[in-house]
């Protein structure tokens, strides 16, 4: 019988965002019934806290400082060979779907399938992005801002809360379809922030 290997990696989640690792809040059923038919490890320790240089790791078996990236959206060193190059070498197909994230590229990445795995069954983020309308594309970006305002709401009346606002042109800007692209990374950030100023004025109570 032919041996086949399926990773199933999951981006940004921690120990306590899972339902097996005692979370009850945490719905993740699928995960939850892995966990129980097979091995749970309690420790696990990662040699960089950041997405692009972590997975680099993990797809090469080599340190970051060693195979060129130290940060994200740089690519590997042209030199290093990523464990689907390694198994097709040996004749053993290999296909991807998902968040990349090693090709140099933003959080989506270029669309190109890299040596080593199957371009018949490579779909990276880019390609998803392809895939989506651009009202789909708009509404993307609008669920993240109505959130922000939601929680502006909710806090409106206390003393002193933390709104941390992370617009990174880069990432936004393939969501944005024209005529958006020019006003991505200027105006939508003047508007977020223009949120935030008129419920700070609109707070009767700011801090004293």
């Amino acid at each position: 019988m032919n041996k086949r290997v399926i990773l199933i990696m999951t981006d940004t989640t921690r120990k306590d965002m899972l339902g097996c690792y005692g979370n009850a809040e945490m719905i993740t059923p699928n995960l939850d019934k892995l966990a129980s038919e097979g091995i749970k490890y309690e420790n696990a320790y990662t040699c960089q806290p950041v997405c692009g240089p972590a997975r680099s790791a993990l797809f090469t078996g080599t340190f970051p400082h060693s195979n060129g990236m130290v940060t994200n959206s740089v690519p590997l060193g042209a030199n290093v060979k990523t464990v689907g190059q390694r198994l097709s070498d040996n004749d053993i197909p290999c296909g991807y779907i998902g968040k990349w994230h090693l090709d140099g590229g933003d959080y989506f990445g270029f669309g190109i399938c890299p040596d080593g795995w199957d371009e018949n069954y490579w779909y990276d983020m880019k390609m998803y992005l392809d895939e989506l309308t651009d009202e789909d594309k708009v509404r993307s970006r609008q669920c993240v801002v109505n959130n922000l305002l939601g929680f502006i709401v909710l806090v409106a009346r206390t003393v002193c809360y933390l709104i941390l606002v992370h617009v990174s042109p880069l990432p936004l800007e393939p969501l944005a379809p024209n005529p958006f692209i020019k006003r991505s990374s200027c105006e939508e950030q003047s508007s977020i922030f223009l949120y935030i100023t008129q419920a700070k004025i609109a707070t009767e109570d700011w801090g004293g």
